[in-house]
């Protein structure tokens, strides 16, 4: 049995607003392909942060309202504990906020895109296959939810996958390090809560909320469920 650590870098209020767990949205997600994970939740926010990196056997950082570039003190300590997990051989992975925490620490650069929010399903383009990326598909549908984007990836990160909009949406670092930008654990219902939640924030961006209600199409979550799994597994 594999320990994964959910850093959970959302509040109890941001959940309550949005309407989703962050542990259970995973659990949901990771339950489309069979693995041996146990799942550990640290509230991070709250500055509850494994005592020592030797807790789990692999870390996930979730998704958050949040910046990498913000001055919260939990994210500072965030950001520190990624850089001392990198030195081991334990394998991280970063959904959006994790994505671009993950690249912010290891010495990319991450900060609010000039384009706007990208959201609701999007097309992504796979730029080159792993062995990890097992069933390999060329063109992914994903639902995405950011205004932050990685714009200076690690030195020693290569890009595995991106669009126009965001060209740095899949990154890995010698193959203990996956950052996805996308959110594959969004199901259609969180995608819908998410723009309606953007729609309620942002009234004036119609082409973006027009955009994202007209998007359809099937999900590629599964196929990224899979190529997590296997990340952390293999």
């Amino acid at each position: 049995m594999i320990k994964l650590g959910v850093l959970n870098a959302c509040t109890p209020t941001d959940e309550e607003e949005f309407g989703v767990i962050e542990k259970e949205s995973f659990e949901s997600f990771f339950g489309m392909t069979a693995h041996e994970f146990e799942f550990v939740e640290y509230r991070i926010t709250e500055g509850e942060f494994p005592q020592s990196v030797e807790e789990c056997d692999a870390y996930l950082i979730t998704g958050s309202p949040k910046g990498a570039y913000d001055d919260d003190p939990w994210i500072a300590e965030l950001q520190l504990f990624i850089q001392k997990t990198y030195e081991t051989d334990t394998k991280m992975v970063g959904v959006c906020f994790g994505h671009q925490v993950l690249a912010h620490a290891l010495g990319g650069k991450a900060e609010k895109s000039p384009k706007g929010w990208g959201l609701g399903m999007r097309q992504v383009q796979f730029l080159e296959q792993r062995p990890f990326m097992s069933p390999p598909i060329e063109n992914g549908n994903l639902y995405f939810c950011h205004q932050d984007q990685v714009v200076q990836l690690p030195q020693e990160a290569q890009c595995l996958a991106g669009n126009d909009f965001c060209p740095n949406g899949m990154f890995v670092i010698n193959d203990k390090v996956l950052g996805i930008q996308a959110h594959p654990e969004f199901t259609p219902e969180i995608n819908q809560k998410a723009i309606d939640w953007f729609a309620s924030q942002s009234p004036d961006q119609k082409e973006t909320i027009e955009s994202a209600q007209n998007a359809n199409g099937e999900n590629d979550n599964r196929v990224i469920s899979n190529w997590i799994v296997n990340f952390i597994q293999q």
